[in-house]
């Protein structure tokens, strides 16, 4: 068994002290000890403590992966003709929002590169065969439900995104020339950065 005999140490030794670290306990040992950023008597962030009942904190606030970017959902308020047996890119005419001005001409464009989330979901008027997906740079395919029964497609995909370049858009198929039910139900398209490059 390893006894502390010193109440502050300093665990590396690099001329920079961001890259050390310390373990202390107080100069009246009360149960407690702290492991801290920085070296020993100089340190500049609590990384860990420990209370006398064994409670474990960490206070440091960590660096958010993802909650701040661009997010986006755009939705139909019109109807609008598939021809069949052809993947149709949908047309978006409501912004509920767009946090970063990146959607547009019913692509999503984001300026900040990461990974994304995106969903979207339409539905016929009338029973038909029909798709959805999602297609990343007019090429890259991700499709969602096929459903032969219900006319609805929804699709959800997680894809990284460049910040500069890359976008997406959200299709759809019928299996005969079919309308979508843009109004009552509209079709929508959405996405946001869940996590950073």
């Amino acid at each position: 068994m390893s006894i502390v005999k010193s109440i502050m140490k300093q665990l590396g030794l690099s001329g920079d002290p961001a890259k050390n670290f310390t373990f202390s306990v107080p100069p009246s040992p009360d149960g407690t000890m702290k492991l801290a950023r920085g070296n020993a008597g100089a340190t500049t962030q609590d990384i860990m403590t420990v209370d006398a009942a064994g409670k474990v904190a960490f206070p440091a606030t960590p660096t958010p992966t993802g909650g701040v970017g661009p997010a986006f959902l755009a939705k139909t308020n019109a109807v609008q003709t598939l021809n069949g047996t052809v993947w149709t890119v949908l047309n978006f005419q409501v912004e509920m929002f767009d946090t970063d001005n990146c959607f547009a001409s019913n692509k999503f464009t984001p300026n900040v590169a990461g990974y994304y989330l995106f969903s979207g979901s339409a539905a016929l008027q009338a029973s038909a065969l029909s798709a959805s997906k999602v297609i990343k740079n007019g090429t890259e395919s991700y499709q969602g439900s096929f459903d032969n029964a219900n006319y609805i497609g929804s699709t959800t995909v997680l894809l990284y995104m460049n910040g500069t370049t890359d976008y997406v858009e959200f299709m759809f198929y019928a299996a005969v020339a079919a309308t979508t039910n843009g109004v009552a139900s509209p079709a929508f398209f959405s996405g946001f950065l869940a996590r950073s490059a």
